[in-house]
């Protein structure tokens, strides 16, 4: 395994009509075998995920298949992957999206060249068919310090993707931070944290990663957990901010911004929804929710925000209620059917 270069790690959860084109993707890019490796990490599928993928790893053999015994989220699935990887270089990808064949093994040429713990490259949105060129600065600078990159390139529209950059391993591996696990949205303040401290980021204007947008993904979800998720997203980017203030305070405050407003959004999301009104009023007046229902959503925002354990006992309670309120609600119906 020491021949590895790059090592491509997939997180795996029920993605069985999507993952061959994603591997499909990487070997099109023609790089030898012996100098990559895929690790797919299955976070207990319940479809034939994992069958699909042996199938393939039969004719494929660099492909490593790593089962969890327990669900751990992306975050768990990624430094699974992390901790098993051979490659000198790490790359990300999501099951329903796909590399950029014929710009992968350029990409990793370049990344051998310039010996940077983060190689950063731009990126194509497609959705509905429609193609979106994304990360795009056209910059004359190629050569940044973290904190430099953070400031004069960085933004969190564009550039949160794990999948939008190549990783030293060495650089990872001495970093020793890790994916958050067992939520949703692991993704921002792990890149935060790796871009605000490395000490070498090469930037490349060519377009490597297609983000094919799904209806059907997590991300695209509009349920009540995901947006309470979308609200504990927007404390640990805050709580991250604090740390990064000693670095800089330009980035800090970008990061700081940017959770205030997935705070913000999320709640205005929650207390317009009509068929969850009736539950905040009944958990309300013992809780954070309750206190909140007299402010103003600046006001709203900024309680969360400070006191960010209420926040996340209240939303981690009123999910499951509403979960069984439901169910209980489409028991009755069918009962009066």
């Amino acid at each position: 395994m020491e021949t590895v270069t790059l090592s491509y790690v997939i997180p795996l959860y029920n993605g069985s009509k999507t993952i061959i084109k994603c591997l499909d993707s990487i070997y099109a890019s023609g790089m030898p075998l012996e100098c990559f490796e895929v690790i797919v990490v299955d976070d207990c599928s319940t479809d034939d995920s994992v069958e699909v993928v042996k199938h393939y790893a039969a004719s494929h053999p660099n492909i490593r298949m790593i089962q969890h015994t327990e669900n751990k989220r992306q975050g768990g699935a990624k430094n699974t992957g992390v901790r098993a990887a051979y490659g000198k270089y790490v790359a990300f990808s999501d099951q329903d999206d796909e590399a950029i064949s014929e710009n992968l093994a350029k990409m990793l040429d370049i990344a051998k060249a310039q010996e940077a713990d983060m190689i950063s490259f731009r990126w194509v949105e497609i959705r509905n068919g429609i193609s979106r060129l994304c990360f795009v600065r056209n910059l004359e600078e190629r050569e940044f310090g973290g904190v430099d990159f953070c400031e004069k390139v960085f933004d969190p529209a564009d550039s949160l993707g794990p999948w939008s950059y190549l990783y030293k391993r060495a650089y990872l591996n001495e970093q020793d931070h890790f994916f958050a696990e067992n939520v949703m949205m692991e993704d921002a303040d792990w890149i935060a944290w790796h871009l605000v401290h490395a000490k070498k980021i090469h930037r490349e204007e060519m377009p490597v990663y297609q983000w094919i947008r799904n209806d059907q993904s997590i991300t695209a979800s509009t349920s009540w957990q995901f947006k309470a998720d979308f609200v504990l997203f927007g404390l640990r980017k805050i709580e991250g901010a604090e740390q990064y203030g000693t670095l800089s305070r330009k980035f800090a405050q970008t990061m700081h911004d940017d959770g205030v407003y997935n705070i913000e959004t999320s709640l205005r999301t929650l207390w317009k929804a009509d068929r969850y009104k009736p539950f905040f009023e009944k958990l309300g007046n013992n809780g954070a929710f309750g206190r909140m229902k007299k402010m103003s959503w600046s006001s709203r925002t900024s309680f969360v925000i400070g006191h960010p354990g209420i926040a996340r006992l209240s939303l981690s309670i009123v999910g499951p209620i509403l979960k069984a309120v439901r169910s209980f609600t489409k028991k009755n119906r069918k009962n009066q059917l």
